[in-house]
This record gives C-alpha cells, sequence and structure tokens, in this order.
C-alpha cells in the first residue's frame, strides 16, 4: 500500500508550553550494567539520506487484535 506525504509551505504549529509533570519516571544510570547478558548495543546514527525529493522506502505492517487494558480488545 502506498503512502504518501506532501508537506506543502505549511506554516510549523505554534509551541506549547511544556507540561509539568507529577511523576517523571524513573532515574536511569548510564554506568548500570546491561539489563541482560544478550544485550547488544546498536550504532544510533542514522544512514545518510538520499540525494533527490524522492525518498522510496518499504514499510511492512499487519493489522492484529490486541488488549490495550484487561478487557479491551483494539485492532
Amino acid at each position: 500500500m502506498p503512502l504518501q506525504i506532501v508537506s506543502v509551505g505549511a506554516a510549523p504549529p505554534p509551541a506549547q508550553p511544556a507540561a509539568e509533570h507529577q511523576n517523571p519516571g524513573p532515574t536511569l544510570d548510564p554506568r548500570a550494567p546491561p539489563p541482560a547478558p544478550t544485550f547488544a548495543a546498536r550504532d544510533a546514527v542514522a544512514p545518510p539520506s538520499p540525494t533527490g525529493t524522492m525518498h522510496r522506502r518499504e514499510l511492512h505492517v499487519k493489522e492484529i487484535q490486541r488488549e490495550m487494558a484487561p478487557g479491551v480488545l483494539s485492532q
């Protein structure tokens, strides 16, 4: 299924003020040991973008049913 995203002259949306969080979540220790013996760090650098204005990517997706909350199914 082809997907085409075209952005032509659209102004960016206005900036929203940062939301205050009640619970910022756990703090992470970057020096902690890996989470599992099978952990493998991957290079976070994205490959260079191809030249030109047309970029083709192929995405494979499946429509499946998942339980979003106890007793609530979504597809």
